[in-house]
């Protein structure tokens, strides 16, 4: 066997590796042990709902698909090449996860020890093992998981080719930089930070140290390196480009979705948190349909992808240049959501799973993202001169920042940084003490000083978790509705609504549940309480119309679905039960102008053509 091949067990590292590795695994193993008997763990919510069906589409054998992606695609075709193989349980998803993300800490243990240190090797891998919003993130359908492995692996990278740099190891970094843009698009930031330190590691003087050879050839033999990440980078993301051009017409290098997601972090509305563009269409279906509708309302005429991108960015951009102020003001509230110890929940909360797992509970009361972050900071003072390695991390977690606070903030989306963010913090933590014995007066000012406001920026109350745990509760509430189960999804939503009685979602899903279990009148009053918290919320106005038009409420019917044409002119939903009640008094020829309406914006909507042709019966 190739000697490079073979792995003594016998020294220290691969059994130190193999300890990490078994310590993350088992940490998992516990975690979905205790949360797999609670009665909502099978749910999936928001974007796991999304990708569970795109995966069953490809499983099905869509593999190339027909628009151009609006979603980071890698996760949901990882997913479907599972459901193909193995199926579709849950259980075989999880497992995978919870092995990849305990093989994430065997990489960023191996990649601290040759890049700083056995300590800090260990203690960072040992502190990502257990880290809870890792592991909660192994146990959803989420491409977050995924989104840690290939930050570990290209860490790992990284530290082999500041150690010994071999050209395939360059390559081979641009194939995993290409996998983690196609995973997370803002990760293409990486991609050009990393283009950037290899063309002046090529231009610069050769670093001293084992690696030192490769950046003594002469300089184009030095472009080696570049080459070969670039080459690695298009091999990943070319293909995904031809087949957007294929299917779309247009050139899109990872997805089409730019546009909405800026305008959605910088509007005069945005509170630096997800608000989808129409109120109470939160789920990942109506994303996309939703900002092409309302692009193409506001225009008056079909849309192209890229013509809808451009849109949004637009109106973010002008929002900008129009209240510069008050986007100053948004951007740094978004830079203290970023840095917060909070973990900002998407559509499930952390808190509410720790409440069940204890293996989530206990690291994550003393190992959450604000301590990290904090440590990080002893980290870069006293390794910025002795590692050449921080320096290359700091730049990788600030780049990666200001890619996020430029549109809007989620746990999830910070996940990428904690990897660097523990090796800082485990460099802080092992030389600290010896730093500071050394350090001069000055120095020690700046270190106290920059950790102080770090700790302060990160402490901040900034986020409200029991507002969070009712969002979560309000989601496995809507779960229960789409599963048929109305009185266990009212339940639900009345715990929600004694949390948080102002969330007008909770007032607007208990009226859904009371009107699917034929509770009209009691529907009624909820819908209006959401409607007057927030009068934009136009699920609300329609379901009221429903409502009033099944008790013959004609008046109530006629200004609710008026309301909601006003704030969407294109709700075929809405123009159908304006014209059911023109009917029902007996006007058809302007419920024959509504039903027409409908079918103008939505020509496939059966129940409007239906009541079309009876009313044109009638007319007749």
């Amino acid at each position: 066997m190739p000697r490079s091949w073979t792995i003594d067990w016998r020294a220290e590292r691969p059994r130190w590796l193999v300890g990490v590795f078994l310590l993350a695994l088992t940490w998992r193993a516990v975690a979905w042990w205790q949360i797999s008997g609670e009665w909502f763990f099978e749910f999936r919510i928001g974007d796991a709902a999304a990708y569970h069906d795109w995966a069953r589409d490809i499983a099905a054998g869509n593999w190339i698909g027909e628009r151009a992606f609006y979603q980071a695609p890698l996760y949901p075709y990882c997913l479907g090449l599972v459901y193909a193989t193995l199926g579709e349980s849950r259980l075989v998803v999880t497992a995978l996860q919870c092995v990849g993300g305990a093989l994430a800490a065997l990489l960023l243990c191996d990649a601290g020890w040759r890049w700083f240190s056995k300590r800090i090797g260990v203690m960072s891998g040992i502190a990502l093992g257990v880290y809870a919003p890792a592991i909660f993130f192994d146990l959803l359908i989420q491409k977050a998981s995924l989104d840690l492995l290939l930050v570990c692996w290209l860490l790992w990278l990284l530290s082999r080719a500041a150690v010994a740099p071999r050209p395939r190891t360059f390559g081979v970094l641009g194939i995993v930089s290409g996998l983690l843009a196609l995973n997370r698009e803002n990760a293409l930031v990486w991609i050009v930070f990393l283009g950037i330190w290899l063309a002046f590691r090529v231009l610069g003087e050769p670093e001293a140290g084992g690696g030192a050879a490769l950046w003594r050839r002469p300089t184009l033999r030095r472009l080696l390196p570049l080459g070969l990440f670039v080459a690695g980078v298009l091999l990943v993301l070319s293909p995904v480009a031809v087949r957007n051009r294929w299917v779309s017409g247009e050139w899109h290098l990872t997805t089409s979705q730019f546009g909405p997601n800026f305008y959605i972090g910088n509007h005069a509305a945005a509170t630096g948190l997800y608000e989808p563009l129409v109120a109470g269409h939160g789920e990942a279906r109506y994303e996309r349909s939703d900002a092409e509708q309302l692009a193409e309302l506001s225009l008056g005429r079909e849309l192209s992808p890229a013509e809808v991108s451009a849109y949004w960015t637009c109106q973010a951009m002008e929002y900008i240049r129009r209240e510069p102020a008050a986007w100053g003001r948004l951007m740094l509230r978004k830079v203290g959501l970023f840095w917060n110890h909070v973990e900002l929940m998407d559509t499930e909360d952390l808190d509410t799973y720790a409440d069940d797992a204890l293996a989530l509970r206990v690291p994550g009361r003393w190992l959450n993202f604000g301590l990290v972050a904090v440590l990080a900071v002893p980290g870069v003072w006293c390794g910025w001169r002795r590692f050449s390695g921080v320096r290359l991390l700091v730049g990788l977690v600030l780049v990666y920042a200001v890619s996020v606070v430029l549109f809007y903030l989620m746990g999830r989306y910070r996940l990428p940084v904690v990897p660097p963010l523990m090796l800082l913090a485990a460099t802080g933590v092992m030389e600290g003490l010896s730093r500071w014995r050394t350090a001069t007066t000055v120095s020690r000012l700046v270190c106290v000083s920059s950790l102080t406001a770090m700790a302060v920026l990160c402490g901040w109350p900034l986020v409200d978790r029991d507002r969070q745990r009712t969002a979560t509760v309000l989601n496995f509430g809507a779960e229960l509705m789409d599963r048929g189960e109305f009185a266990q999804a009212a339940e639900q939503f009345r715990t929600a609504l004694a949390r948080n009685p102002g969330f007008p979602e909770a007032h607007y899903n208990l009226g859904r549940a009371y009107a699917a279990q034929g509770r009209l009148n009691d529907a009624i009053r909820y819908f209006s309480t959401a409607l007057q918290l927030d009068p934009r919320f136009t699920a609300a106005s329609l379901n009221i119309g429903n409502a009033a038009l099944e008790l013959g409420q004609l008046e109530t019917a006629a200004a609710a679905f008026s309301h909601t044409l006003a704030m969407d002119p294109r709700e075929p939903r809405a123009h159908n039960g304006l014209g059911l009640t023109f009917a029902a008094r007996g006007e058809w020829a302007q419920a024959a102008a509504c039903f027409e309406e409908a079918l103008r914006w939505a020509p496939d909507f059966t129940p409007a053509a239906e009541n079309l042709a009876e009313v044109r019966r009638r007319l007749k």
